[in-house]
């Protein structure tokens, strides 16, 4: 199988189980967060992690998302912050998006917004509510099934190495981590 570069947007329970997997499998994956915490747990299994918010045009913009073999939302708790990014993926030119859906009502919109395919966790039920935290065999097996890009280059072209933008109400920041730092760090625009 060939390494595939991977772009893995949302780190809770779901993407962490994920990004292990990816990282098992030996692809490059470019993980993105809003929460500090979660980008620095993941960093032992990642190639590069930036904090951003996924909703913003802009930040996704910085990233190259159209180098990116495979997108993968998983992004869980909040949908439409999950519906958006999915649709500003495809907007900007991702070959493949992957989302998450909690309920099947959520993978009929992922799927008319921009998703090509959906992944349900596997999860028990527990007092009606879904509790999955598994990645689901068939949501890893379709992206070994994409091709892995032509270029030769380690890392997309545009947007990894780069500080990335983030606004907040308070302020603007950029922060990025590598596997080489142990933790994200945030660097004043």
């Amino acid at each position: 199988m060939k390494q595939k570069s991977i772009l893995l947007v949302g780190l809770g329970r779901f993407g962490l189980n994920i990004a292990r997997k990816l990282n098992e499998l030996g692809h490059e994956v470019m993980a993105i967060d809003s929460n500090e915490e979660r980008v620095n747990e993941v960093m032992d299994y990642v190639t590069n992690a930036q904090i951003g918010n996924s909703t913003s045009e802009a930040f996704l913009k910085s990233l190259g998302v159209k180098d990116y073999d495979v997108c993968i939302v998983t992004i869980g708790g909040d949908f439409q912050s999950s519906l958006e990014t999915t649709c500003l993926l495809k907007e900007l030119g991702a070959k493949k998006v992957v989302a998450r859906a909690e309920q099947d009502v959520q993978a009929k919109f992922l799927l008319r917004n921009g998703a090509d395919e959906e992944s349900i966790p596997k999860s028990s039920s527990v007092n009606g509510r879904r509790s999955g935290t598994a990645p689901t065999t068939s949501s890893i097996t379709s992206i070994s099934r994409v091709p892995a890009r032509s270029s030769r280059s380690r890392f997309p072209a545009n947007g990894w190495g780069r500080p990335s933008r983030r606004s907040t109400s308070a302020e603007s920041t950029a922060s990025t981590s590598s596997r080489s730092g142990k933790r994200a760090r945030s660097i004043p625009s």
